[in-house]
């Protein structure tokens, strides 16, 4: 009885994740904000857009081979701000997740730390 229902399962998440990856449109997700991460079947990345009130799923089409080796995250804040152009203070890492299939890691970061305090 559980390997029947272990198959129902598995054949019905195949179905759900082709039908997923089918609907989905090409063009740029206009996120207000990225926050907390999340991956979905066939590597799709779930973020968590506080600011516009949603969730956006977005294919990363990241399904190939496992990555190897380790990580370096040293100075990443610093290499975050080079790209956009400020501080690395200004810079804050809102969530890290890992891709299941390939094992890469992806990030989502903000600049800048809020409204600035009234003196």
């Amino acid at each position: 009885m559980f390997a029947a229902a272990v198959l129902l399962w598995s054949a019905a998440d195949a179905r759900v994740s082709s039908d997923l990856l089918a609907n989905f449109s090409g063009g740029n997700a206009e996120l207000k904000s990225a926050g907390p991460l999340a991956f979905g079947p066939n590597g799709v990345l779930f973020i968590a857009d506080s600011i516009g009130g949603r969730v956006v799923a977005i294919d990363t089409h990241d399904r190939g081979e496992h990555a190897t080796g380790k990580v370096n995250v040293d100075g990443i804040d610093a290499k975050i701000a080079a790209m956009v152009g400020v501080a690395p203070d200004q810079i804050v890492i809102n969530d890290v997740t890992v891709n299941p299939i390939s094992k890469n890691a992806y990030l989502s970061a903000s600049r800048g730390r809020g409204p600035k305090p009234y003196h």
